[in-house]
């Protein structure tokens, strides 16, 4: 038996250990859940409908509003407009009466027909889209892209990105089209890869850190094309809620939205009895040194899934930013570690585990379910059982990036020292 198993799991390939992580775990969490009739499967998903798919249902519902999601109180909106523009769009398909109703009343969409075949074809296109794009980026066999693809749509980041009916699907997408482009010899398709990144970065904005890499590798009028697009991307479809102007109420917005207490600094704050502020201090801090080891990851480091991977840390450091579905970023340094043939030495160079280990367990579905089902045994805590998960899967998400971002603050000092030192010999 454990031939049969050696002969299809070699765990000497990352990729062949990545994908036998996430099916373990999916199995596990799948028996874990119809052993406790159910209960176990809301320790990732939502229970009931307080909040599934709200993220697609709140903005079809600012988007109906126009400027006014901008400006009102009960939501201030932080979506840029082109976001805007297709939930306007969408907000064209569900019922008047829906679009209408006050905020309270927002889960009443399960009530519309026409809205659960509207979210079910989001879900569909979401899928499809993603996985399309996954498959066709991955340049291995064609049995080991159908695994890995299949791991990837169907893990805990993905799934839950797709729960929440978030439009970062789409963002995301473009991101993963950027970066399957971006060495193609044709002009045409690494243009279509700027142009994809641009249109990421008028969805969800921060995707455009990514574009940073350009400039390592002297792309520097793709760079230039690139900020031009993005600049049209952003300025075009704000003329839908007032013009340019509402730039500076988005601005407030965001600051406010980012200002506001972190779910998972909150919860490990009160968990370890450590002082919010001081947790605050230590992960900003922690951001801003872990972005300029990105600012200067693409002009020293030389491979190049980890100046991706330091990108993807870069990015979920930033405290508003560390969302279990954000976490998806990293399948594009996994991509790029079996494309450039590092999927089968990747334990040759042992710095490197440092990153590609602890950046399979938020793609897992193990950790929170046997939490979960500790805690669902426990007779005084099964009232807090949703409250636990969620603490637990946020937690697991804050705990990885910080270890990541500090690793990385090290790798690269010491890559930085040892470039020195290189040189004066």
């Amino acid at each position: 038996m454990r031939k049969l198993i050696g002969k299809y799991v070699n765990t000497s390939s990352y990729r062949d250990l990545f994908v036998k992580c996430i099916l373990i775990s999916l199995i596990a969490y799948l028996l874990i859940a119809l052993c406790t009739g159910g209960r176990g499967f809301s320790f990732i998903f939502y229970k009931e409908n307080e909040d599934a798919f709200m993220d697609f249902f709140n903005s079809i519902r600012d988007g109906a509003q126009g400027i006014e999601a901008y400006t009102a109180p009960e939501r201030k909106v932080i979506y840029p407009p082109m976001a805007g523009i297709f939930f306007l769009l969408m907000s064209k398909l569900t019922p008047a009466e829906y679009n209408g109703m006050t905020y309270e009343d927002r889960y009443t969409w399960v009530k519309h027909p026409i809205n659960i075949v509207l979210i079910s074809i989001f879900v569909a296109v979401s899928l499809v889209l993603l996985g399309l794009i996954i498959y066709k980026s991955l340049k291995i066999e064609n049995k080991q892209k159908l695994m890995l693809t299949f791991v990837a749509i169907f893990s805990v980041p993905i799934l839950n990105m797709i729960e929440r009916g978030n439009i970062m699907t789409f963002a995301f997408a473009g991101l993963l089209i950027y970066m399957a482009t971006y060495d193609s010899e044709k002009f045409a398709v690494r243009e279509l890869g700027i142009i994809a990144l641009a249109f990421s970065f008028s969805l969800k904005l921060y995707p455009i850190i990514f574009a940073w890499i350009l400039i390592g590798d002297k792309r520097y009028k793709e760079f230039f094309r690139c900020a031009l697009y993005s600049l049209a991307f952003l300025i075009i479809p704000s003329f839908a809620f007032g013009g340019p102007s509402i730039f500076v109420q988005i601005v407030k917005n965001i600051l406010s939205f980012s200002s506001g207490d972190n779910n998972a600094m909150a919860q490990i704050s009160k968990f370890v009895g450590i002082p919010y502020g001081l947790i605050s201090t230590f992960t900003y801090l922690l951001f801003i040194l872990t972005a300029l080891c990105f600012a200067v990851a693409p002009f020293v480091v030389r491979e190049r899934w980890k100046v991706w991977m330091i990108g993807c840390v870069t990015f979920l450091a930033y405290p508003a930013l560390s969302t279990t579905y954000a976490w998806a970023l990293f399948i594009m340094p996994i991509i790029f570690l079996c494309n450039d043939g590092l999927s089968e030495n990747w334990k040759e160079n042992k710095r490197n585990m440092g990153y590609l280990i602890p950046v399979i367990i938020p793609f897992l579905f193990l950790p929170i379910s046997i939490t979960g089902v500790t805690f669902a045994f426990v007779p005084r805590l099964r009232g807090e059982i949703d409250t636990i998960a969620v603490t637990v899967n946020a937690g697991a998400v804050y705990a990885v990036i910080t270890f990541l971002a500090v690793y990385t603050i090290i790798d690269t000092v010491t890559l930085l020292v040892r470039m020195k030192k290189e040189k004066t010999v």
